[in-house]
């Protein structure tokens, strides 16, 4: 709590310092108005729409079996997450947006409140909340990731947690509990994203128990159990997904989309490049908490890491699990979220441990974060004049709100040494909002985001209740895979139209129909299809709009 006023010695009156309790439960009650704030107003983007239709297009046809997409079988991903999804739609009755971003901000959430728990068990009270506040403030998570509705905050805290449940059991002897939850969790992951958690599973179960000199467990009946359990939960979800679809099908092309990443090189240039750039997208996930790293380069780190068994643990996950991202040219930063709340505790036991030291590590960071909240304090007074922002209502009272907030922060941050740490995470969540109130609607306004939106909308109208299709020139795949014991085994994947997935997306919401696939050129009903697909055939266009994804012009026409 802030302090009463008390007497110098002077005689005149001050404020005492803001206390380091104030500033956490400050940080704790902006942060869900941050993430929360204008969570629905950007229209879907990236994959959400993607996501967004699996999940429509199974509560439209009722079957939460096979997903699907048009619906045609959707191979990629499998579907815990668009269950959770259809959940939520059900629960609040209309798949919003900032309802289809939910799980993300939850996840996120939920994730800093585990990492809280354990470093609070295993390392300290000061780490657990200075660690946690690092989690979720992580630039690229803050400022990107958390506001959009795409599956990679949800699947890394199903993997945290599948990770962290073999420390808590080994610790408490509870073996048969270690392999129960943890493969329980590995079958949630893969049925979430497909084969990474298993391979998870896996290396740090190999790394840990081989580490602990229990490698004997890796024969045990527990083990096996787990693992039985595991293969009893994929196999009976695919069993059902055999009476709709062919499951192997299925299972390949999620095989390929889980290891396509590590093929996505052209040639030894591109490799050669992504070795050297890994370790700075690792460093961008992590900033601005990545400066911290410096307090780490002293001599006996890594003995200190070794004697001590939860970092030594958080450091084990990491490098038996890195490689097969560093080595994967198509590695994105997103791919690498679950292992922050690993790397976050190393890097906060150091940082609090050694702060107090008068070096150059603080004292280059200190100037690093000091001049950076400078800079923001002067941005704010900038926002009227800026072309960008300046349309926005009320751009002159955002501004001086803005640098009211920034000013006694900045200057809590040089006055009280103690609690600088506490400022710059203040100062990263208060960016955040100014980002909620001045980016979010700015980016509407200028970049005409609902373009997608708008063109469903007018294509609804101009159907006036007739069903809408999808068509264009596809080629099918089919392939013949041979395995061991199974034989030969029929590979076949129905082609499909590309198209923005916004589209069906829109028109399956506002509709309640699943925007399908047709050929058959029925007089009777829209279409909808890339201009070359239309180019010499008997049509009457009715409406047409151009996308960036596939440079040219989506036409919307019924045939003659």
């Amino acid at each position: 709590m802030i302090q009463p006023t008390t007497r110098s010695h002077s005689g005149k009156h001050t404020a005492a310092p803001v206390s380091e309790r104030f500033l956490i439960t400050l940080i704790l009650v902006l942060l869900p108005v941050a993430l929360f704030w204008n969570l629905g107003l950007t229209p879907v983007r990236f994959e959400e729409p993607r996501r967004a239709v699996v999940a429509l297009e199974m509560m439209v046809s009722g079957n939460y079996i096979m997903p699907t997409i048009h619906g045609d079988p959707y191979y990629n991903k499998p579907p815990l997450y668009n269950w959770v999804l259809t959940g939520l739609f059900h629960l609040f009755g209309y798949p919003a947006n900032w309802v289809l971003r939910l799980p993300t901000v939850l996840s996120l959430l939920l994730m800093g409140l585990c990492n809280y728990l354990f470093v609070k068990k295993y390392l300290s009270l000061s780490v657990a909340v200075v660690s946690s506040l690092f989690l979720v403030t992580s630039a690229d998570i803050l400022f990107s990731f958390s506001m959009v509705g795409e599956i990679d905050l949800f699947y890394s805290l199903i993997v945290y947690l599948q990770i962290i449940s073999i420390f808590y059991f080994f610790g408490r002897k509870q073996y048969l509990l270690l392999f129960l939850v943890s493969y329980l969790l590995t079958a949630a992951g893969f049925l979430t994203k497909g084969f990474p958690s298993p391979l998870f599973q896996a290396f740090t179960l190999l790394a840990f128990l081989i580490v602990e000199k229990k490698w004997k467990l890796l024969f045990g009946w527990q083990h096996i159990l787990g693992i039985c359990l595991f293969f009893g939960l994929c196999i009976g979800y695919f069993g059902l997904y055999g009476q709709y679809n062919d499951p192997y099908s299925y299972v390949y092309r999620m095989f390929t989309e889980s290891t396509v990443r590590a093929e996505a090189a052209r040639g030894i240039y591109d490799r050669i490049g992504h070795l050297l750039f890994f370790p700075v997208m690792m460093l961008k996930i992590l900033s601005p908490w990545s400066l911290l790293l410096l307090f780490m380069f002293r001599q006996g780190v890594v003995r200190q890491i070794w004697e001590h068994p939860f970092l030594r643990f958080c450091m084990l996950f990491v490098l038996a699990n890195i490689g097969v991202y560093w080595l994967s040219p198509g590695t994105r930063e997103r791919y690498l979220y679950m292992f922050i709340p690993f790397l976050l505790p190393v890097i906060t036991w150091f940082f609090l441990k050694y702060r107090q030291e008068n070096g150059l590590a603080q004292k280059l960071i200190t100037w690093i974060f000091g001049v950076l909240l400078v800079v923001t304090l002067l941005i704010f007074p900038l926002l009227p004049f800026i072309p960008y922002t300046s349309k926005l209502p009320y751009i002159g009272l955002i501004a001086v709100g803005g640098t009211l907030l920034a000013l006694p922060v900045v200057y809590g941050y040089f006055k009280q040494v103690h609690l600088r740490i506490y400022y710059i995470v203040l100062a990263t969540v208060l960016l955040r909002l100014g980002f909620d109130a001045i980016m979010i609607p700015a980016r509407y306004i200028n970049e005409n985001e609902a373009h997608y939106e708008k063109a469903a909308l007018r294509m609804i109208q101009l159907a006036g209740g007739k069903p809408i299709y999808f068509t264009g020139i596809v080629e099918d795949e089919k392939k013949i895979l041979t395995l061991p014991i199974l034989g030969e085994i029929p590979i076949f994947y129905q082609g499909v139209p590309y198209v923005t997935f916004q589209i069906p997306f829109h028109i399956t919401r506002e509709t309640g129909n699943i925007m399908r696939t047709d050929y058959s050129r029925n007089p009777n009903a829209f279409y909808l299809s890339d201009q070359w697909s239309a180019e010499g055939l008997p049509v009457k266009v009715w409406y047409r709009f151009y996308s960036r994804e596939v440079q040219g012009d989506y036409v919307f026409y019924t045939y003659r």
